[in-house]
């Protein structure tokens, strides 16, 4: 760490932890604000119907997915602030699974998170023109060293989805990891 850039960074970091960690106290202030607390039972999915689903596109070494691979089943700490989209197609766009020049040590990879949102909204939506010059992507920001449970890891999964914003991903692979953030 470069102690020079506490002068400058410090502040920073400290109005970004202040805004994601008391980002629940904004949240039920929103008027579409995400409902929370257990559902016992209630609706068609019982104890998941409050859950939400968020995904997040990247490409990764080799290296990193089997780093996940050895974790399924167990709970992890994210490493720093953590973004993720509500948008789909914006999250394979960022995979790069439709781009056909990939470089080889990297494998386009889409995450998905199942999110319960049971005690605490640990974040920040970013999905109106007043938080986002991009609200269409519907961008979440999750607090830094957010835990969540690692489910499962799908290598080279391929796409097929009739949906017409979907469609230009069909036929490309891209390795799903599976995410429950409680």
């Amino acid at each position: 760490m470069d102690p020079s850039k506490l002068t400058t960074l410090g502040p920073f970091a400290r109005a970004l932890f202040y805004m994601l960690n008391n980002g629940d106290v904004l949240e039920q202030k929103r008027s579409d604000s995400i409902k929370r607390g257990v559902a016992k039972s209630s609706g068609s999915y019982g104890y998941f119907s409050e859950c939400y689903m968020l995904f997040k596109g990247a490409t990764m070494k080799k290296k990193w997915l089997h780093d996940l691979c050895k974790n399924i089943g167990k709970k992890v700490r994210m490493n720093g602030s953590t973004t993720i989209l509500k948008n789909l197609v914006t999250a394979l766009n960022y995979s790069k699974c439709a781009e056909d020049k990939i470089n080889k040590n990297l494998k386009p990879v889409l995450f998905v998170y199942l999110i319960k949102n049971f005690k605490h909204f640990y974040g920040f939506r970013l999905n109106n023109q007043n938080y986002s010059a991009y609200p269409q992507e519907q961008e979440y920001l999750f607090m830094e060293g957010m835990s969540a449970w690692i489910l499962n890891v799908e290598d080279d999964v391929v796409i097929k989805n009739e949906l017409p914003h979907v469609q230009k991903f069909n036929g490309k692979p891209v390795t799903i990891v599976y995410f429950y953030i409680q």
